[in-house]
């Protein structure tokens, strides 16, 4: 992706945009009109520079067989039931409707309105999550570890190679419907859960298939969000994603070998929610001042805005892009 001439604020309000609309959470995520005019309040109301077509995780899981339950005091649909009791049932997901089953069409039409209702300048980025996080959502974790533990891999690269196949699928479709960038998320690989050589020998081969066949149907960029921990440096080099999610900047631009990643980043995503815009001004200063090439930073949190942020401090962030000053030297 090209050099941008000017800060951008691309804080990824998904959700957010039916509370700031007044609207119901869960009409949000099962209706594409809901979406599609929610996330165009939003836009029209913080002026920033991408709208997310996207709701809770849970996606991509419901497709293929997953429960989950519809609660508005809770917030997002949440998971009721595995499709699956262990990885040996894997193959019973082939007899069901697939991949683009359940509340993906609501996605793909959010999608498809607001690229079709908007400046090319704003850029549309709806989100899939990776292998592993979906195979958590299809099946109880302990089940996987369990086949991590006694060394029964074969039967578990066979149900994460199926599902990298369902994600593709899904990729495909987003980025027909007029996706320009999508989002990887993988919060399960973060070395707290999944040691660095299980995700090397799990996960990796397949976030790279991803990345290469969604970049050859046209996908114009890559986000990857996952921890961006030392170990996996090399992974991000790998990838070669066009926007990585960051914590904290400064080892990251070190490490980098491709140095058209745009570091997108880093404010927590509970500042909004507990901060001030005192708060969130001073970390994004903070942010900006830590990088070395500022021109490759794009300002946002570093996930998801929560659903019960304070509408102010995601102003704050925009209101601070806008007036924040490139240096000639980062231009």
């Amino acid at each position: 992706m090209d050099n941008f001439r000017r800060l951008l604020a691309m804080p990824q309000v998904m959700g957010y945009a039916s509370i700031l609309c007044n609207e119901s959470i869960i009409k949000y995520s099962t209706d594409a009109q809901t979406m599609y005019r929610c996330q165009m309040e939003a836009l029209n109301y913080y002026k920033y520079d991408a709208v997310y077509p996207a709701c809770d995780h849970l996606v991509q899981a419901q497709s293929l067989g997953s429960k989950l339950e519809f609660n508005e005091s809770v917030g997002y649909p949440y998971l009721s039931k595995n499709a699956l009791e262990n990885v040996h049932e894997w193959e019973r997901l082939k007899t069901l409707d697939g991949p683009l089953a359940g509340r993906v069409p609501v996605i793909l039409e959010a999608c498809y309105q607001l690229r079709k209702n908007l400046d090319q300048e704003v850029l549309v980025i709806p989100k899939i999550v990776g292998p592993f996080t979906l195979a958590g959502q299809l099946i109880e974790l302990r089940e996987i570890f369990e086949c991590i533990l006694l060394k029964d891999l074969n039967k578990l690269q066979q149900f994460l190679e199926y599902l990298t196949d369902c994600i593709i699928a899904y990729g495909d479709a987003l980025i027909k419907s007029g996706a320009d960038v999508i989002v990887i998320y993988d919060p399960l690989v973060t070395p707290d859960i999944v040691p660095a050589d299980i995700f090397y020998l799990l996960e990796f081969e397949n976030l790279k298939k991803i990345c290469t066949v969604l970049r050859s149907k046209g996908c114009k960029g890559i986000w990857i969000q996952f921890p961006t921990r030392e170990k996996y440096f090399p992974v991000f080099n790998n990838l070669q994603p066009d926007f990585l999610s960051v914590d904290e900047v400064t080892k990251i631009e070190d490490n980098l070998s491709d140095s058209s990643t745009l570091l997108v980043g880093n404010i927590p995503p509970f500042s909004f929610v507990e901060g001030s815009s005192a708060t969130i001004e001073k970390l994004s200063f903070d942010f900006l001042e830590s990088s070395k090439n500022k021109s490759k930073i794009i300002l946002g949190g570093s996930c998801e805005i929560p659903l019960e942020s304070k509408s102010e401090n995601i102003l704050a962030l925009v209101n601070f892009a806008k007036s924040y000053k490139m240096v000639k030297s980062d231009e």
